[in-house]
């Protein structure tokens, strides 16, 4: 016969699966009941994995295709000296950058002159005037960088990978030939190099960088990094840039982000200088461009 306390022993034992049964009851409760609510306990989550969805089912329509004049100068008011047009097309997956000299020869209504002239006279409208008529396409914004914007912007980008087919020296700036890693100080400098042996090559510098820092600085990137890089040139550069022209692009800026691999490339329409030393893209080169731009 079972002593008092053989009995209760053997209650004991009997009793472990009702508490493991109301332990599981309670937290499928406790999940359902989080589930739920989710929503009104992280609603930035939330938001975030809706703005997600919504972009994977986001496909850039051509109205979003746009060109933009980048310009670039030493000082916030001064004369910029590098002029390159870009072209972005996100449905198609391509962007094509167009260095131009500043001497380029431009025409608007009865003025003409170089890209410089154009914008001493009339500023940054005057040179997107001048190339509109020109070449036969519209530019409809621009942004100019400043050393010190340009160097904040990059710096926020991150090193910039370039090649440098020879070895650079002017004075205090100098670059080994090779595969180089440039921060926004040394890629100022290197855009700005003025003692470039090869003919053009200034030119292949500013096509080849912008490239560069839109297939590797600019893929992969989270909406609240692409709309942080917008703000530098809203806050820092020169621009005619809005922040609803942002909300307007940013879908197409995330889709290019993601999906577009290496979608930037870059090339130089031939021409050649006119006695007075007014650099003239040919009527090929123009035709070149347009091609490039999907307008021909």
């Amino acid at each position: 016969m079972l002593s008092i306390k053989e009995k209760r022993n053997i209650r004991r034992r009997s009793n472990w699966y009702i508490y493991l049964i109301s332990f599981a009851v309670s937290f499928v409760a406790l999940a359902m009941f989080v589930a739920a609510f989710w929503d009104n306990f992280f609603p930035q989550g939330a938001q975030q994995a809706a703005n997600r969805q919504g972009v994977m089912n986001f496909v850039p329509t051509e109205e979003m295709d746009i060109t933009i004049l980048f310009m670039l100068g030493e000082s916030q008011g001064g004369v910029p000296a590098q002029y390159m047009m870009m072209n972005y097309r996100p449905r198609d997956e391509i962007i094509h950058f167009v260095p131009l000299r500043a001497e380029t020869k431009v025409t608007s209504g009865s003025t003409n002159g170089t890209l410089t002239q154009m914008y001493r006279n009339n500023g940054a409208k005057g040179v997107m005037s001048g190339i509109n008529s020109t070449f036969g396409l519209e530019i409809e914004y621009y942004i100019k960088f400043d050393r010190s914007s340009f160097i904040n912007f990059i710096n926020s980008a991150g090193e910039v990978l370039v090649h440098i087919p020879f070895d650079l020296n002017n004075g205090n700036v100098s670059f080994r030939s090779g595969e180089n890693l440039l921060s926004g100080t040394d890629l100022y400098n290197y855009i700005t190099f003025n003692n470039f042996e090869v003919d053009d090559y200034n030119l292949v510098v500013m096509g080849s960088v912008g490239s560069s820092v839109v297939n590797n600085n600019f893929n992969n990137l989270s909406s609240e990094e692409i709309q942080n890089h917008f703000n530098k040139i809203l806050n820092n550069a020169d621009t005619n840039l809005t922040f609803r022209d942002y909300t307007f692009y940013q879908q197409a800026l995330i889709y290019t982000s993601e999906n577009s691999w290496n979608p930037a490339t870059f090339f130089i329409p031939i021409g050649e200088f006119n006695g007075s030393g007014e650099y003239e893209i040919s009527a090929r080169g123009i035709v070149d461009i347009l091609t490039k731009f999907g307008l021909n």
